[in-house]
């Protein structure tokens, strides 16, 4: 499955005739400040960023002529992305056919089997934003949508574009959070041959924490200054631990790239381009 052009009208600085931009395996988008570049990654994104909040439509994404002269009612916006798929040619099995066969086109007698995406967006003066992300499976003569089917969630999931942005930091995108890539691939092993051992070093450390003086001292001011307020049989005993230890567990995990210059263990941050 290939990202094969993706088309642009109406979004930040493309205007409001249609922009088509081919792609290859890899591709380089050089140009001068404003001249469209970041536009082309954020509309690939508010089309299948993993992250939920950069597909979102926002208001500066409405392109505003700079000789306009009145304000119009609404605001229109629309991209399309074109995905063939060349591992049709090849004999065997594969992962993604079968997921877009039911949305797949021909547009050409033996050509390459295509699935259109289109996301269109309207604003009015009150800066309500009405969107839509759906198939195109048939057009028009003049390449318009004649027919489109709404592109499900979790079938828009099977497209995903992870985006860097120009500043650089990489910790973000790979640290424990829901949409980081680390974060994701963690959540989803499977932990339960380890549970018990780490049970077993994180109730160490309670202990060793329990025992400290200052702590205990903490822990027992706790408990008298608590029983003058509450009186029940349950949560009766208040103390300082590290309950929340083992579940946080995971968010101590990091990439470092080694060895380092100073023989000592370097995180991402060390890698940023400044």
């Amino acid at each position: 499955m290939k990202l094969q052009s993706i088309r642009m009208c109406g979004f930040q600085s493309f205007g409001p005739e249609p922009t088509e931009l081919s792609l290859n395996d890899i591709t380089y988008l050089i140009g001068p400040n404003g001249s469209g570049k970041t536009a082309a990654l954020q509309g690939l994104c508010r089309m299948f960023a993993f992250d939920p909040s950069m597909r979102r439509v926002q208001r500066s994404d409405f392109h505003v002529p700079y000789d306009e002269e009145s304000v119009p009612d609404e605001r229109h916006l629309w991209i399309e992305a074109d995905f063939v798929f060349p591992e049709l040619e090849k004999d065997g099995d594969n992962s993604t056919v079968a997921p877009h066969f039911g949305h797949m086109r021909l547009d050409t007698a033996g050509g390459m089997p295509r699935v259109r995406y289109r996301l269109s967006a309207s604003i009015g003066v009150d800066g309500e934003i009405d969107e839509s992300f759906v198939y195109v499976l048939d057009l028009n003569s003049d390449g318009s949508p004649m027919t489109t089917a709404q592109v499900p969630r979790v079938e828009r999931n099977h497209v995903q574009v992870h985006y860097l942005p120009a500043r650089r930091d990489p910790a973000e995108h790979i640290a424990f959070g829901a949409n980081a890539l680390l974060g994701r691939i963690l959540r989803a092993v499977n932990w339960t041959s380890e549970r018990d051992a780490v049970k077993g070093f994180t109730d160490q450390i309670s202990k060793s924490l329990a025992a400290n003086v200052s702590v205990a001292t903490l822990s027992e001011t706790l408990r008298k200054s608590w029983g003058t307020l509450h009186k029940g049989s349950f949560f009766a005993d208040p103390h300082v631990t590290s309950r929340s230890l083992r579940r946080r567990l995971r968010r101590c995990c990091d990439t470092c790239p080694s060895p380092s210059r100073r023989q000592v263990v370097a995180g991402f941050p060390s890698l940023q381009i400044r």
